[in-house]
């Protein structure tokens, strides 16, 4: 299973998504990324991990209209 989460910047739960294993991160970022957009319209800039970097934060943009910051590991 992947959970997809969306917190606020105190940890609060905003969004929960349960997915099969095999879904990729992107697709699945998609789907919640929809429905967070019409449940939390004043929130338009997101922090997500490196496996949603490329096109997924390219669609944010461009069709969601919503910032989305990839956070890396330290190396």
């Amino acid at each position: 299973r992947k959970r997809f989460l969306i917190t606020d910047t105190l940890g609060l739960l905003l969004g929960v998504l349960v997915l099969p294993a095999s879904v990729q991160d992107r697709d699945g970022g998609r789907r919640i990324m929809v429905d967070h957009y019409f449940d939390h319209w004043q929130c338009r800039r997101l922090f997500a991990d490196g496996g949603f970097a490329g096109r997924f934060v390219d669609w944010a943009g461009e069709v969601m209209k919503t910032s989305v910051d990839i956070v890396r590991k330290n190396p």
